[in-house]
């Protein structure tokens, strides 16, 4: 054995024993990285979930347009290549039958009887049920002073279909952008959380400055919680 006196005099210094383990720090350290990994999670779905929804608004939207749009051309197509060449066909027949009528008395014979015969069937075919089924060419509103007004037609054929006006691409466009916008800001408040767990790992790594590490990452936490609330909130 070795004495200590001898210890003593030969000017060694002796080698300070670790602080004891503190109970109540560890586990401090221990509900701050528990803590941190629970905030992280549930902050990170909700960001799965906001930017899920961002996705699907904007292809909603894309789809709204895209069936606006060939509502739009369909309605295009039936008043520029149904309605309006029926309504200037029966204007033209209307007019062939007025003037047939004025030059019936003008002449006689075979061709009186022609002419008669050719008035009858314009105003048969200006009156019949062609004529009928042409709002264009019925209606006095669609009338203008160069013919028919096919602007205004147009117009009416479109609110005819509450359901395509009702269809708003840009206000859910709006909506997918609001919730990315939600996601970015979520996503941000997790550095934060990070910055809090970092300061946990850091506090099992350096027992001599725990209390320190740990104060740090629970006033991190903190925050970071309270600011993905508010995000919550104000978003």
């Amino acid at each position: 054995m070795t004495d200590p006196a001898v210890s003593g005099e030969s000017g060694a210094s002796p080698v300070p024993p670790p602080p004891p383990e503190e109970p109540a720090a560890r586990r401090g350290v221990a509900i701050l990285l528990a803590g941190a990994a629970l905030v992280a999670a549930v902050i990170g779905g909700r960001v799965a979930f906001r930017s899920f929804t961002a996705t699907s608004l904007w292809q909603q939207s894309v789809r709204e347009e895209t069936k606006r749009a060939a509502a739009y051309v369909e309605t295009l197509r039936y008043v520029y290549t149904s309605e309006q060449p029926l309504a200037f066909a029966l204007s033209e027949a209307r007019f062939r039958s007025e003037e047939l009528a004025k030059l019936a008395p003008t002449v006689s014979g075979t061709d009186r009887a022609a002419v008669e015969l050719e008035q009858a069937l314009q105003e048969y075919l200006s009156s019949g049920q062609l004529a009928e089924a042409s709002p264009l060419f019925n209606d006095p509103k669609y009338r203008s002073d160069r013919g028919f007004d096919i602007t205004r037609r147009l117009a009416d054929q479109l609110n005819e279909n509450p359901d395509l006006l009702a269809i708003d691409p840009e206000r859910t466009r709006a909506s997918g952008d609001k919730a990315s916008t939600h996601a970015i800001r979520l996503m941000a408040t997790t550095i934060i959380v990070a910055l809090a767990f970092m300061c946990g790992t850091l506090a099992q790594g350096f027992a001599r400055r725990r209390q320190a590490f740990l104060s740090v990452g629970t006033v991190l936490l903190v925050i970071g919680t309270a600011s993905a609330a508010v995000v919550e909130v104000v978003s």
